[in-house]
């Protein structure tokens, strides 16, 4: 199962914001847009990520131990990208 990073980085920003639309405001993109990555991410894991709420939404438990797994991740994609622009420059 390929996560796409991206749809972590919207997952992310849901949970920041704590509302599909400040979220999407944030990241510059339609709504609806975040609410199907958060669809297809949820059916991708098989797991319900977030909790819908009456004026936003929260990380389930699922949630919480998926945010905090795919900030490690994108931490260590971006620690590999530096160390590639530094071997970029050498060569």
């Amino acid at each position: 199962m390929p996560i796409d990073l991206r749809l972590s980085r919207h997952a992310a920003a849901l949970a920041e914001h704590g509302s599909v639309s400040r979220a999407a405001d944030a990241l510059g993109i339609a709504q609806p847009t975040l609410s199907r990555s958060i669809r297809d991410l949820e059916a991708t894991v098989g797991l319900p990520l977030f909790s819908r709420l009456r004026h936003g939404a929260e990380p389930t438990d699922f949630g919480y131990l998926f945010l905090q797994q795919a900030a490690a991740v994108s931490a260590q994609v971006a620690d590999l990208a530096q160390c590639l622009a530094q071997l970029a420059h050498v060569l």
